[in-house]
């Protein structure tokens, strides 16, 4: 009987919560996603470990991977059915293989500038991202609170962050290194601009593409007057590839943050490749934090003084 009870108990248990960084996906899910990943390296027969949203691998197979973050892929498999999950895993990890290959070319040519200036790019991460040990390995600067503008290589499978000791050859300074990569962005990543609506006749422009330089185009904002209003735009970058804006122009801006607010609260978590859930104000070329916090479905606005001034004028002008 204890055999059979313990069968039983195992059988019907509760599935142990996804961690923190796929609560998107359904204890069930994770599940089945960590079988499904272990056994794709155990056809290979090659270990792996577990660790917070990172799988280990032993570095000297011939793909060269060791550190691989799942939480990207998480995300990927979260929007598709799980019919479609073994090969999109296969996939993610065929790219990341691949994307060896490419690192190995790019350091044959890395010290010639007329060859890496073209892949040359900015993308925007999560300020989580910049530890202690990569703040000394990335060329970077800070554009939008909470988040860390980097320079770039574009490759066909990949993007790595440009490091300091590889731009002393090139001669080039980080202000004309950033201005080349984001003529890059200008020129590769040319979002599709929709309208999202909101409700009452109110609507945002979403801009959406495949690439992972959508986010980006928030540095190149002021080349889009017909998404910024008198006073500037909401602008939220959830995930690499969206970024979403609202014109400030009257004082339907009021009704129209707490509705904005759990769409990028959703598609930062949704990802993949997740970047911020904040909202910000953009004005003059400068990004403002407006803080939030959503407990129990309830929103609680925290704008900073000089945005109140803002709303505070646009209901003046609508009296």
């Amino acid at each position: 009987m204890g055999f059979w009870r313990n069968f039983v108990d195992r059988l019907f248990r509760p599935a142990p919560p996804a961690p923190e960084w796929a609560s998107f996906l359904s204890p069930r899910q994770f599940r089945s996603f960590r079988g499904l990943v272990e056994r794709r390296f155990a056809q290979r027969r090659r270990q792996c470990v577990w660790g917070d949203g990172v799988l280990t691998l032993d570095p000297r197979q011939n793909d060269g991977l060791s550190h691989v973050g799942l939480a990207n892929l998480a995300q990927l498999c979260a929007h598709a059915p799980e019919m479609d999950w073994p090969n999109l895993i296969e996939e993610h990890f065929r790219i990341l293989s691949r994307s060896q290959t490419e690192q190995r070319r790019l350091d044959e040519i890395i010290r010639d500038f007329d060859k890496v200036a073209e892949i040359l790019s900015v993308r925007i991460w999560p300020e989580e991202c910049l530890g202690s040990r990569d703040e000394r390995r990335m060329i970077w600067r800070s554009d939008l609170p909470g988040t860390v503008t980097a320079l770039v290589y574009d490759l066909p499978s990949s993007v790595r962050n440009v490091r300091p000791e590889e731009i002393k050859p090139w001669g080039r300074s980080n202000d004309e290194l950033f201005s080349i990569a984001l003529a890059n962005v200008r020129e590769t990543c040319i979002p599709d601009l929709s309208d999202q609506e909101l409700g009452d006749g109110m609507q945002a422009t979403l801009f959406a593409d495949e690439s992972f330089f959508v986010a980006s185009h928030a540095l190149l904002l002021d080349e889009r007057p017909e998404v910024l209003g008198r006073y500037g735009a909401l602008v939220a970058v959830p995930h690499r590839h969206v970024m979403l804006t609202y014109a400030i122009d009257d004082p339907k801006v009021i009704q129209a943050i707490p509705r904005i607010i759990p769409l990028v609260v959703a598609l930062e978590k949704q990802g993949p490749g997740s970047i911020s859930p904040r909202l910000y104000w953009y004005q003059n070329g400068e990004y403002h934090d407006l803080p939030f916090r959503l407990e129990n479905r309830n929103l609680h606005f925290y704008p900073p003084e000089e945005f109140v001034e803002v709303l505070n004028i646009l209901s003046d002008d609508d009296d």
